[in-house]
């Protein structure tokens, strides 16, 4: 509900997830017009980013990837 209430609220709605790994992002990748993998420089591999995208394409086939975000500097993640 609140993702339906977000799209009549506002042109664009953008959620910052979990790793494609997670089951929530994958639920949340079902609800999404289109997805943006990020990577970070240095550390993400290519082939990961590729593992990524066909993961996507075989569970939510419907999906587009607009492409990578490629952060260079500056944060760090951790996911528990």
């Amino acid at each position: 509900k609140l993702l339906a209430r977000c799209r009549g609220d506002f042109r664009f709605v953008v959620i910052d997830s979990a790793a494609a790994h997670y089951a929530e992002t994958l639920v949340l990748a079902q609800q999404s017009d289109a997805v943006l993998v990020p990577a970070r420089a240095g550390v993400t591999r290519r082939e990961e980013i590729f593992a990524v995208h066909d993961s996507l394409s075989r569970q939510v086939p419907h999906h587009a990837v607009l492409g990578v975000v490629l952060e260079t500097h500056g944060a760090s993640y951790a996911h528990a």
